[in-house]
């Protein structure tokens, strides 16, 4: 049996529905545009590839963003003045400055984040996937890292979108820039990229990193990504990186990790090793 609510309980209850975000009306779900605001906006539906679509946009030589929405791994980090995310977003907001017929500027928020695009013309791109928008992130990357004296902050920027990026496509690619890419502050960021994923592939590219890595400093990097994986799959392979491997600069990192760590198994290694 439903037992009614007095009007005076009613409007107590309504008030803290409001202020948890609750909300009784049965109409549509705002959209992801409907939260930028001062923007000239138009919508469109992309029709061909990602690059190509952001390529043709940006070849009319205007300054303008574009923005796009897509699903992202599940991440606590709206990088805004936000409401507070009880569980994390499970997807992004992806905002591109195109000036001069080229890419200026890339950021990544939470769909909840409320955004001034102060007064500038925005297109918004409907239709975007998340393996389209990896494809078109990873030659953002390649293509910023090569210009890097130009504006070298682009590729961390797409990277860290790429981070984000769940599937197949986002994976291979920062597999892919961890082992070949030159710069190797690129090869560390998706080095630590590939700590948030479970994938084999990915633990196989971290200890590769840590063998082959011709910089020390990436080296490191790997060691911490390691430090960042599960417990019962990077505790394990740290204790055997301090046992034997020959960079003395490597072994430390995975002893300082393995402290940090409070592992069981990390105390009965370093006891072994003390008792000697």
């Amino acid at each position: 049996m439903t037992v009614p609510l007095s009007s005076r309980a009613a409007a107590v209850f309504g008030s803290i529905g409001a202020a948890l975000g609750f909300c009784a009306s049965t109409g549509p779900a705002p959209r992801a545009q409907d939260r930028i605001s001062s923007a000239h906006t138009e919508t469109r539906q992309i029709t061909q590839p990602l690059d190509r679509e952001i390529q043709s946009i940006a070849a009319g030589g205007a300054t303008a963003w574009l923005a796009y929405r897509t699903a992202s791994v599940p991440n606590t980090r709206p990088s805004c003045n936000a409401p507070v995310l009880l569980e994390p977003a499970k997807e992004m907001i992806v905002l591109v400055r195109v000036a001069g017929a080229s890419v200026e500027r890339l950021r990544t928020f939470a769909p909840s984040c409320e955004i001034d695009a102060g007064d500038m013309p925005l297109i918004w791109l409907d239709g975007v996937t998340p393996d389209a928008s990896a494809t078109w992130l990873t030659t953002l990357a390649q293509s910023a890292a090569v210009a890097a004296g130009r504006n070298g902050s682009l590729a961390q920027s797409a990277l860290a979108a790429l981070e984000l990026t769940p599937g197949a496509v986002a994976l291979r690619s920062l597999v892919t820039l961890a082992k070949d890419d030159g710069r190797p502050t690129v090869r560390s960021r998706a080095l630590n990229a590939l700590a948030l994923r479970a994938e084999q592939e990915a633990t196989a590219t971290i200890q590769g990193a840590i063998a082959n890595d011709p910089d020390t400093g990436v080296k490191k990097t790997a060691v911490g990504a390691l430090a960042r994986m599960p417990k019962d799959e990077g505790v394990p392979l740290l204790i055997q990186i301090a046992r034997t491997n020959r960079n003395v600069e490597v072994r430390k990192q995975a002893m300082f990790w393995l402290g940090e760590s409070k592992d069981p198994r990390a105390i009965s290694f370093f006891e072994e090793i003390l008792s000697k």
